[in-house]
């Protein structure tokens, strides 16, 4: 079940332009055990808000790129989050998102550019 504490106020806006970047677009809650983690095994790049949700980053191969998508007042659940990714030999970003978690998070679009340009995302 997705989380309505932790969503992005503009996914409509924001989910389709992913696969520009080479992004697919999963819904680990609507699939089974195995499915995410075969997805999860052959990721190059995997992005996503912070959470219990960045526990599958222990599925991915060594060289996977993570961007977490994380808000100020979050500051403890990034460093969690980095020494994973450190410890899974991982390359490592962050995206800030606006907002306090009492309502969807808000990403300025150049924001979430900018942060798939330093993870190496390239638009096709």
């Amino acid at each position: 079940m997705p989380s309505a504490r932790r969503r992005l106020a503009d996914e409509n806006g924001i989910l389709p332009t992913l696969p520009r970047h080479g992004f697919r677009l999963i819904h680990a809650e609507a699939m089974t055990v195995a499915e995410p983690a075969q997805r999860f095994r052959v990721a190059r790049m995997v992005m996503r808000l912070n959470g219990a949700g960045l526990s599958t980053l222990i599925l991915t191969a060594p060289g996977c790129r993570v961007i977490e998508l994380s808000a100020e007042g979050e500051r403890d659940l990034p460093a969690h989050v980095r020494q994973l990714s450190a410890g899974c030999r991982h390359d490592y970003a962050t995206a800030r998102l606006e907002g306090d978690g009492t309502d969807a998070y808000r990403i300025a679009p150049a924001d979430l550019l900018a942060a798939l340009a330093a993870a190496g995302a390239r638009a096709g």
